[in-house]
């Protein structure tokens, strides 16, 4: 991590040897390094248990259990990540700790007097554990080596063909795809037809005829 006028902050892989890290940029402050790791991992660890709770048991049971196996979840609800270093480290000093320990905020986007501090330890904690990656040539490269696996085995790879709908044989079975490219309607037939788009969209591209009303819910 890079600062205007400071030498670069370099955050290593392991919870333990960031906070050593920590410890020997700032010595004056180890047990605070240590208090707020301690709150980065109950944090992480609360809000991972609300997304279990919230979205994988039955609705009436994940409630339940976070009212009575996540109640430590409830300290952190409200807490931003700039009241938490406040608490910390203390409300208008050792900002330069404050700036860098903060740093990955961009990652999601809000500022750290809006983020919540559940979300800052969640991130710091998936850092933590292994390092962070990225590959080489950009994000972009993981799309070219795919294209090319494909264009290897026979495939092609069409772009800006947006799909107007699936085409659906005489058995019922979805056939091909009619597509759009610069403004002409191209229908391609296969023997499989893989949708990746989601159920909702899936179903509003196939022919009216096969719409059953009782997945209108959906």
């Amino acid at each position: 991590m890079h600062f205007e006028g400071k030498e670069i902050f370099k955050f290593p892989a392991g919870l333990e040897n960031i906070k050593k890290a920590f410890k020997d940029r700032f010595p004056e402050l180890i047990a605070e390094i240590d208090i707020y790791y301690h709150h980065v991992e109950r944090s992480a660890f609360v809000f991972t248990q609300k997304f279990i709770f919230h979205n994988i048991t039955p609705r009436w049971v994940g409630a339940l259990l976070q009212k009575i196996a996540n109640r430590e979840y409830y300290f952190y609800e409200d807490k931003t990540v700039q009241m938490m270093n406040d608490l910390v480290f203390g409300e208008g000093k050792n900002e330069e700790i404050k700036g860098i320990i903060t740093g990955q905020f961009g990652d999601y986007g809000v500022m750290p007097n809006k983020a919540s501090f559940l979300l800052q330890g969640a991130l710091h904690m998936h850092y933590a554990k292994n390092g962070g990656w990225y590959p080489k040539g950009g994000s972009e490269i993981l799309a070219t080596r795919m294209c090319e696996c494909i264009y290897k085995n026979g495939g092609k790879v069409l772009v800006k063909a947006d799909v107007k709908n699936i085409i659906v044989g005489e058995d019922g079975n979805a056939i091909g795809v009619t597509c759009s490219t610069d403004g002409k309607s191209n229908s391609i037939y296969a023997t499989e037809v893989i949708s990746t788009i989601g159920v909702v969209n899936t179903y509003n591209l196939l022919p009216e005829k096969y719409h059953d009303a009782r997945l209108k819910r959906i």
